[in-house]
């Protein structure tokens, strides 16, 4: 199958265009994935993180980038035979490059938050509310499992925005979908500094709660905005309106 069929998006429908098959998906996906520096797990990050108590254990892990790798792959799998158009298939790697940038903003935010103590204190927060198996083994468990989906959720972004890129020549902004990811950050960051920002025993940090409640609010909004946008906008008309001269940026920061 030529790569250049995959460029060529002269249908409005995407009808007509070569589907790409899971075999070939499989292949292009393993491809990529053979490039994966091994256990050179220094590479995923761009800052340290401080107190990491299960360092010297993964580190002596010779499976664990191999497991990752797998999981990725067979992230791609499930309803990929259903996808029956080029566009669909376009939809579906923009819903991807979507929910691993979400949960890779998450992770990070969490480990750049500060220190054991500090992480621990969002840690805690969130096992109040959340009652599930993932927020009832303790914090040490946690961020071992932590870090583990963030090497996935690192390589799975990689491999979304390359085939976006190489097969069907989208996704080319830097940091995309980089309006989303901004709003996303933020809205996480701001929901960190409620949990750590707030001292229960004084009273003048109660406007604080509800200035930083209701900027969650509006920022929860603005991210399903984006998220809408960056599913739903792109299609095969949008290339017609570029070569008819519009700017990207007059069409969608996404």
């Amino acid at each position: 199958m030529s790569l250049e069929n995959k460029k060529d998006c002269d249908s409005e429908s995407g009808e007509g265009l070569d589907v790409i098959t899971w075999d070939e998906l499989e292949d292009i996906v393993e491809s990529i994935l053979d490039v994966v520096p091994d256990k050179d797990y220094s590479h995923y990050f761009a800052y340290e993180i401080e107190d990491l108590e299960f360092s010297s254990n993964w580190e002596k892990d010779q499976n664990l980038l191999d497991d990752i790798k797998g999981e990725v792959l067979n992230s791609f799998k499930k309803g990929w035979d259903e996808l029956n158009t080029t566009k669909d298939q376009n939809s579906y790697f923009r819903i991807k490059a979507i929910d691993f940038a979400q949960k890779l903003s998450w992770h990070n935010a969490y480990f750049q938050v500060g220190n054991r103590k500090v992480r621990k204190k969002v840690y805690e927060q969130h096992k109040k509310k959340d009652y599930t198996e993932t927020f009832s083994m303790n914090i040490d468990v946690f961020e071992k499992n932590l870090f583990e989906e963030f090497l996935q959720f690192n390589i799975g972004y990689w491999v979304v925005i390359w085939v976006l890129r190489e097969w069907w020549n989208d996704a080319r902004e830097s940091d995309f979908p980089s309006r989303f990811n901004f709003n996303y950050r933020d809205l996480v960051d701001t929901e960190f500094q409620l949990i750590l920002g707030i001292d229960e025993e004084d009273e003048e940090d109660e406007e604080s709660e509800d200035t930083l409640e209701e900027k969650i609010k509006k920022l929860e909004k603005s991210v399903e905005i984006e998220r809408n946008l960056v599913v739903s906008f792109w299609d095969w008309t949008l290339k017609d309106l570029f070569e008819n001269g519009y700017s990207k940026n007059l069409l969608c920061d996404n």
